[in-house]
């Protein structure tokens, strides 16, 4: 399953309707909150694509909550879960050299990043590379002193937008 934001879609539609031709599937995301799906179309698929009621659905959907273990303790930690962004500051040079890879690759440059971090750190999923991102990721990570998240992440905010501006 790939991710394309709306821009993404806006800029390479050809690629991606060629990929999902080919059998890939993509969450489309605006402002970084999915928002559609889009997968290869089989016309021998159309009566299975049509929605079901409300009600049937819905009972569905009860019926798995009742035989499922909940993932998280209370309703914010998914929502957090769902939400989670990142933002990393680097070089104009660094972005130029990453921007050119996307392009080479043909793919966008969040999912160039979200394929590297696969790669190199969360495909071993028993390895210290994956303990380590996730302490940076969900803020576990002890820091020196009297620095907290929040004052780093304020302070960094404040940075990138004097750079913006």
């Amino acid at each position: 399953m790939q991710f394309a934001s709306t821009k993404d879609l806006r800029l390479y539609m050809g690629e991606i309707i060629q990929k999902i031709q080919s059998g890939e599937r993509y969450i489309i995301t605006y402002r970084g909150k999915p928002v559609a799906l889009m997968l290869p179309f089989k016309s021998e698929q159309v009566d299975e694509m049509v929605p079901r009621s409300y009600e049937e659905a819905w009972s569905e959907i009860e019926q798995t909550l009742q035989e499922s273990e909940p993932v998280y303790n209370d309703w914010s930690g998914a929502i957090k879960e769902s939400r989670r962004r990142m933002e990393i500051l680097i070089s104009e040079e660094e972005f130029r050299f990453l921007k050119e890879k996307a392009r080479e690759k043909k793919c966008s440059l969040g999912e160039l990043v979200r394929e590297t971090l696969q790669e190199k750190y969360l495909a071993d999923q028993e390895g210290t590379r994956k303990e380590a991102l996730k302490k940076i990721l969900t803020g576990d990570l002890a820091l020196p002193g009297s620095v907290c998240w929040e004052d780093l992440e304020k302070d960094l905010e404040k940075r990138y937008n004097d750079v913006a501006d």
